[in-house]
């Protein structure tokens, strides 16, 4: 009784220790490890590994996660700079995981075994992935896929119907035109791809409301089927590849917030009136000249943002937004007596900008220098560059 007592006091002066010197934190039934290695006062504490539901491991060794599956309750992870090119065979293992996350790790490939993980509702593999296995179609419970900095991903096979969140930022990838087959998709975000095209499947997404597009491939070709999502609320448009808006708004009846920007659009559809419950309309760093006849009757705006563009001059309709209460404009772009009075009241605060200007754009994708793009970095761990 009195060794069980000794141990146990033992154990937990350890425990201590740790924490004081900031190699773990534990709170609850969370537990971060700042160490390459996972102690073994944590390994062989089998009430403290039973306990734990969520645990982050900061560049460990490959011996420490081979020894994950002594958390048997596990149910997220959270691994940052793993140093090498595939996680040991047991983490498939973690039955009852639901988030994995995989970040600034060397890890270039998945093991068929990931179907093993049958609860798993979120994955993000924002790490040197280069393929994925087919078999993350058959996880029936995934509901988030993060591809956010997955630069040497070149191709995604078909995800699971379940996939209600999906982020894709890759300029090597390149998409399939059946890969947006997915019924259940809320958010979508497609940021510097290789596509020209959006594919025409996002059709398929009717529950979509989130729905962000960023490239600069030239040229690039918005899909028509916007203009069906009705589900829509949020609509972000940008980069200097996108030219025309060849949807129209007529449908998107629950769109709130729609932004545009440094874009070379140069008009906006009439259409966008249809859009009564528009409240925030962002359009900057575009070369647009004129907004909509009928933009009066956008009833609920309350912010309005031409920055950088070439308005000169607003349309009579803007004094219908009685709800205005930001309005953004170039230089020179002079206000009615209706918006002069919102102004005086306090009712409306408005800002000026510069006029939009096609120079600003010539050095956009270079860099003089690294100290002066990034400053000086001292404690860096890893640094990514591509291309």
């Amino acid at each position: 009784m009195v060794a069980k007592l000794f141990n146990s006091i033992n154990i937990f002066i350890q425990i201590k220790f740790l924490e004081l010197t900031n190699h773990i934190k534990i709170n609850e039934d969370k537990l971060f490890i700042y160490k390459s290695t996972i102690p073994k006062v944590i390994i062989n504490n089998s009430k403290l590994n039973d306990r734990v539901k969520e645990l982050g491991l900061y560049e460990p060794n490959y011996d420490s996660v081979a020894n994950i599956d002594c958390f048997t309750n596990l149910e997220e992870l959270c691994i940052r700079f793993f140093q090498h090119d595939e996680l040991p065979e047991n983490i498939w293992n973690l039955k009852k995981l639901k988030m994995l996350k995989l970040e600034q790790c060397e890890i270039s490939k998945l093991p068929t075994s990931i179907k093993n993980l049958t609860n798993l509702e979120y994955l993000n593999l924002s790490c040197k992935i280069k393929s994925l296995p087919k078999e993350i179609g058959l996880l029936k419970k995934l509901k988030s896929l993060n591809l956010r900095r997955s630069y040497l991903l070149k191709k995604i096979v078909k995800l699971p119907e379940s996939l209600e969140k999906l982020i894709i930022d890759n300029e090597n990838l390149i998409l399939s035109d059946d890969i947006l087959m997915l019924p259940n998709l809320r958010k979508l975000e497609i940021i510097n791809t290789k596509i020209k095209k959006l594919p025409e499947s996002i059709s398929s997404c009717e529950k979509l409301y989130h729905l962000y597009i960023e490239t600069n491939v030239k040229d690039f070709e918005l899909s028509p089927q916007i203009g069906n999502l009705l589900k829509l609320d949020y609509l972000e448009l940008g980069g200097v590849g996108i030219k025309n808006i060849n949807f129209e708004f007529s449908n998107l009846k629950n769109l709130k917030e729609l932004r545009i920007t440094n874009t070379n659009i140069s008009n906006i559809p009439d259409s966008i009136c249809e859009c009564f419950k528009l409240r925030d309309l962002t359009i900057e760093e575009t070369p647009i000249t004129e907004l909509p006849v009928n933009i009066g009757q956008l009833k609920a705006l309350s912010k309005l943002n031409l920055e950088y563009t070439n308005i000169e001059k607003l349309r009579r309709s803007v004094s219908n937004l009685k709800n205005l209460k930001y309005l953004y404009i170039p230089e020179g772009v002079k206000l009615n007596s209706v918006l002069e009075e919102m102004q005086e009241k306090g009712k409306l605060e408005v800002n000026y900008s510069s006029h939009f200007d096609y120079s600003s754009r010539d050095d956009e994708d270079s860099i003089e220098s690294f100290e002066s793009e990034f400053g000086i970095i001292n404690r860096s761990k890893d640094i990514w560059m591509f291309e």
